[in-house]
């Protein structure tokens, strides 16, 4: 699909400072305490051969710094075939972001395809929505099959 440039590595405990500049770019108001809270969350269940959810991490090649990050969480499927749903699409604006990105997708499948994923979902935020032209370059659709209902919002019945 790509030609990847990147080293793409799981983030491990050790790494989750390292990595918070990068989702500040994400998150402004994200305080560290925040971030090593939703890193721990993600990495908890990731260990072992079947890493049930994690954070990938770009690296520039022979190079000890995170480019991007992207976290992951597989959801299981009664028919056997269970969806990676990955967010937290950290990528700064850089001159080279559109192929962090793109490493990023393509780590995200092969994850996917590790754990005999039937599909990835991928989810943005504003500040990531310049990812979607990459996402539907690489083959990725939109999907109207799921709901969405922010809780907390006074929803009544």
């Amino acid at each position: 699909m790509y030609q990847l440039d990147y080293e793409i590595r799981h983030l491990t405990e050790v790494q989750v400072d390292q990595a918070y500049p990068l989702v500040r770019e994400l998150v402004a108001s994200m305080s560290v305490p925040e971030w090593q809270r939703f890193a721990g969350r993600l990495l908890a269940s990731g260990r072992g051969l079947r890493r049930e959810s994690g954070i990938i991490a770009a690296l520039g090649p022979g190079s000890v710094y995170f480019r991007g990050l992207c976290g992951y969480r597989i959801f299981p499927d009664p028919s056997g075939r269970d969806l990676l749903i990955a967010g937290c699409f950290a990528v700064p604006a850089t001159i080279d972001c559109e192929s962090v990105a793109r490493a990023l997708i393509v780590a995200c499948q092969a994850v996917a395809d590790a754990h005999g994923c039937e599909s990835v979902e991928v989810h943005l935020s504003e500040r990531n929505r310049w990812i979607e032209p990459l996402l539907l370059d690489a083959g990725y659709g939109v999907d109207s099959t799921a709901y969405v209902r922010r809780v907390g919002t006074g929803y009544r019945h």
